[in-house]
C-alpha cells in the first residue's frame, strides 16, 4: 500500500461520489496548462488573441463531437492559460456491451465519460504540439475542474464562460498582474 501511494495512486479524486460522468447530462470543464502558463494566446481589448497551440486547442476542441457522437458542444472560451467548455451528453443510443475474450479488467475509465472525453482531448493536443509544434514537455496540467450544470444554473454558467476575457485583467493567473519581483515565481505556485 506504501508504494502504491509513493507512485501516485492514492490521490484524493475531485469527483462527486457516486456520480456517473457517462449519464446524459451538461458538463462544465476547465483545463488549465501545465503550470497555468499563458501558451494558448493573449487577451488584447477583452477579445483573445491565440497562439499556433491555442488553434490546436481550438480545432481539437470542435472535433470532439466527431469522435464522440452523443457529445454536443455548447460555450467554451479558449483563454490565454485554460479553457472553459460545456459539453452536453446526449443518450446512449444502441448496444452498450460487448462479449471479452478471456478475462478482461475493469478499466479506470470508462469508455464515453467525460474522464474519456478529456484524456482523448488533452491526449490529442499534446501530441499535435509535440508532433506540428517541436513542443517540448507538458502541455496540461494533471486533472481538471469538472461541475455537473444542474437545472437553473445553464444561463448563467454560458454567461460566466462568455465573459471570460472581459475579465482576463482581474484573473490572478495573468501574467500581467504580477509584479516584476513574482514574475519568476508565479510560474512555479501549486496548483488550486
Amino acid at each position: 500500500m506504501e508504494d502504491k501511494a509513493k507512485a501516485g495512486g492514492n490521490r484524493r479524486s475531485i469527483r462527486l461520489r457516486g456520480a456517473d460522468y457517462s449519464q446524459p447530462g451538461i458538463y462544465f470543464v476547465t483545463l488549465c496548462s501545465d503550470s497555468r502558463r499563458p501558451v494558448f494566446g493573449r487577451i488584447e481589448t477583452a477579445e483573445f488573441i491565440p497562439t499556433v497551440l491555442g488553434k490546436i486547442v481550438r480545432e481539437c476542441w470542435v472535433a470532439i463531437p466527431d469522435h464522440f457522437p452523443r457529445v454536443s458542444l455548447d460555450k467554451f472560451v479558449i483563454m490565454p492559460n485554460h479553457i472553459h467548455g460545456l459539453l452536453v451528453f446526449g443518450p446512449v443510443v444502441g448496444a452498450q456491451q460487448c462479449c471479452a475474450l478471456g478475462r478482461v479488467q475493469e478499466p479506470r475509465v470508462k469508455a464515453g465519460s467525460l474522464a474519456a472525453i478529456v484524456r482523448s482531448f488533452k491526449a490529442i493536443v499534446t501530441r499535435r504540439a509535440h508532433d506540428e509544434l517541436r513542443w517540448q514537455g507538458e502541455v496540461w496540467q494533471r486533472n481538471y475542474f469538472e461541475h455537473i450544470v444542474r437545472e437553473g444554473e445553464l444561463a448563467d454558467t454560458q454567461r460566466y464562460i462568455v465573459e471570460n476575457p472581459k475579465m482576463w485583467e482581474l484573473d490572478e493567473d495573468n501574467p500581467q498582474r504580477w509584479s516584476s519581483e513574482k514574475k519568476g515565481a508565479a510560474v512555479l505556485r501549486p496548483y488550486k
